[in-house]
């Protein structure tokens, strides 16, 4: 019984409704539908992006934490004989 709802769950019809079976993987599209639709990638660069003026020094933040994590060590001079 389990077996067969896993199945189930597994084969799901394409999203564009062609007939054909489709997987969670592709976005519930088949290879066909897959095959002919752009790339994510594609899809996501056509969207306009949004740049944000960000003034935060994130690199200083992280140097000043090592620093003080990791303070500077000096050893006591030797005496000359």
């Amino acid at each position: 019984m389990a077996e067969e709802q896993r199945c189930q769950e597994a084969h799901r019809l394409c999203a564009n409704n062609c007939g054909f079976f489709g997987s969670p993987a592709t976005l519930n599209l088949c290879s066909k539908c897959t095959a002919s639709s752009p790339p994510q990638e594609e899809q996501a660069s056509s969207l306009p992006k949004i740049a944000h003026a960000c003034t935060f020094d994130f690199k200083k933040v992280g140097r000043e934490d090592i620093a003080r994590a990791n303070p500077l060590v000096k050893a006591a001079k030797l005496e000359k004989i």
